[in-house]
C-alpha cells in the first residue's frame, strides 16, 4: 500500500511535536511494510530535523527560500472580495501561497497513486481538497485540541476541506463531540500519540538540581517566561538548583521572544542559573539530567515533550487551563497542575525542589500513567484505520 504523508507547516530542520510524530509515522508504517512518501511546502531546503528510514520518500514542493505572495490578480481578487465583505480569509491566503505548487503537486499524485493520504495540518489539508479538489482517501489529523481548528468562526474553506476526508482524527476523546457538531457525517476517530519508553532505568539516588524544559522558544504557546519567573521568584530557596530549556526558533517572533527571555535572565542575575540550549537531537538523555520537568503551555494538542518526560519517570508540572496537559497530568499524582500566574506555578516547583520523596513517587506514576500509549497499541490503531479507510474506498 502506498500512503502519502502531508505536512504543510515547518519541517525542514524543524524539531516540533508533530514533525516528531511525523517521522514515528512514516518509520513506523515503514517498517510495517508500507511505501511511505513525506511531501512538505517548506521554504527553507534541507531534511527533517528527526531522521527518516532510508526507504522513506521526502519531497519539498516549494525549497525555493520564501513563500509566494501570490500574482497581482490574487491580489486584486481578494480587495475585491474584502470590499463585498464575502473574502474567506483561509482560501485567497491558500491561494496565494501555494497555487503555484499546484502543478507539482498534481503530477506527483497521478505519477505515484497513493491509497490515501494523511494530512498533518490544515493547510495541506486545504490544498488538498478546495484548491486541487482531489479525491484519493483522505485522513486528517489534529494535533491540537479541536477548538483551535472547530469554532463558529472558521472559514467555509476550512470547513469543506475538513467534510471532504473520510475521517478525521482527535488526539483526545472529549474532541470528537465538537468534531461531529460542526461535521455530522465524517467518520471521528480518537488515536492519541504514542509514548516512547525513555530510559526507564534512571538513577534518581543522587539529585540532580535540575529543572527542564522542551519546547519550541514561543511566547503566545509555550511560555518559557513563566517558568524562569518562577523559579526567580523561589530561586534562594535551593541555590544548587538550575533551569534548562531545549527549543529552537523559528520565526521572527521567536527570535525576539528569546530575546526577551534573555534580558530577563540578565536583568535578575540569572546568567548561571538558567540555561537555553537551543535544540538538542537526542533528547532522551537530557532527561537523565533532569529532576524536574515544567510545562508551563497554554494550550496544547498531546505534547511528546510532556508525555516523554512522564514515561522518562519525571514528575512534571502545568497549568489547570492548559487543554491536553490537565488530562495527562493528575494534580498531586503524577504531578502538579497550577492556576494562571507565576505565584501558585511557582509555589508547586518549591514543593518539588524540597522533596526528594514526592518527586521519586510522581516520577514513578507518571511512568506508569504512559503505559496507555504504548507504541504497539498506537501504531495498530493508525493500521488498522488506514486499512479500513482503504478498503471503504473501494466499494
Amino acid at each position: 500500500m502506498r500512503i502519502f504523508l502531508f505536512d504543510f507547516w515547518n519541517v525542514v530542520n524543524s524539531s516540533g511535536g508533530s514533525e516528531r510524530v511525523l517521522s514515528n509515522m512514516a518509520n513506523e508504517l515503514t517498517k510495517r511494510g508500507y511505501d511511505i512518501t513525506v511531501v512538505c511546502c517548506d521554504p527553507k531546503n534541507g531534511s527533517m530535523f528527526f531522521p527518516l528510514n532510508e526507504k522513506v520518500k521526502f519531497i519539498n514542493l516549494n525549497g525555493s527560500g520564501k513563500f509566494d505572495d501570490g500574482t497581482i490578480l490574487l491580489k486584486v481578487k481578494g480587495e475585491i472580495l474584502r470590499a463585498f465583505k464575502k473574502l474567506d480569509k483561509d482560501k485567497l491566503r491558500i491561494e496565494k501561497r501555494y497555487t503555484n505548487i499546484l502543478g507539482k503537486l498534481k503530477y506527483l499524485i497521478v505519477k505515484e497513486k497513493p491509497d490515501v493520504i494523511i494530512t498533518y495540518d490544515p493547510n495541506s489539508l486545504m490544498v488538498l481538497k478546495s484548491l486541487l479538489h482531489e479525491n484519493t482517501p483522505t485522513i486528517a489529523m489534529l494535533h491540537m485540541q479541536a477548538e483551535f481548528f472547530f469554532y463558529p468562526s472558521m472559514s467555509k474553506t476550512l470547513l469543506k476541506s475538513f467534510k471532504n476526508v473520510e475521517c478525521i482524527q482527535t488526539l483526545t476523546k472529549k474532541d470528537i463531540e465538537l468534531v461531529r457538531n460542526y461535521s455530522p457525517d465524517n467518520i471521528v476517530k480518537f488515536i492519541p500519540n504514542c509514548v516512547y519508553s525513555v530510559n526507564n532505568d534512571i538513577d534518581r539516588a543522587e539529585c540532580k538540581f535540575n529543572i527542564i524544559n522542551v519546547g519550541r522558544i514561543d511566547k503566545n504557546q509555550k511560555r518559557q517566561l513563566n517558568l524562569i519567573q518562577a523559579f526567580n521568584k523561589i530561586k534562594n530557596t535551593d541555590k544548587k538548583w538550575k533551569v534548562t530549556i531545549i527549543g529552537g526558533c523559528y520565526s521572527e517572533s521567536h527570535f525576539a521572544y528569546k530575546n526577551e527571555i534573555l534580558k530577563y535572565i540578565s536583568d535578575n542575575n540569572l546568567d548561571d542559573r538558567v540555561a537555553l540550549l537551543g535544540e538538542v537531537k537526542n533528547i532522551s538523555k537530557m532527561y537523565q539530567t533532569a529532576e524536574i520537568f515544567v510545562f508551563p503551555s497554554a494550550y496544547e494538542g498531546m505534547p511528546l515533550a510532556l508525555t516523554e518526560a512522564m514515561a522518562a519517570g519525571l514528575p512534571v508540572i502545568g497549568y489547570k487551563s492548559c487543554p491536553s496537559v490537565n488530562e495527562l497530568i493528575v494534580d498531586g499524582v503524577n504531578g502538579f497542575l497550577c492556576e494562571d500566574g507565576i505565584d501558585d506555578f511557582a509555589e508547586k516547583l518549591k514543593i518539588l525542589m524540597q522533596d526528594a520523596e514526592l518527586r521519586k513517587k510522581m516520577g514513578q506514576n507518571a511512568r506508569e500513567s504512559m503505559k496507555q500509549f504504548a507504541p504497539k497499541k498506537i501504531w495498530d490503531e493508525w493500521e488498522d484505520l488506514i486499512n479500513k479507510v482503504v478498503e471503504e474506498s473501494k466499494k
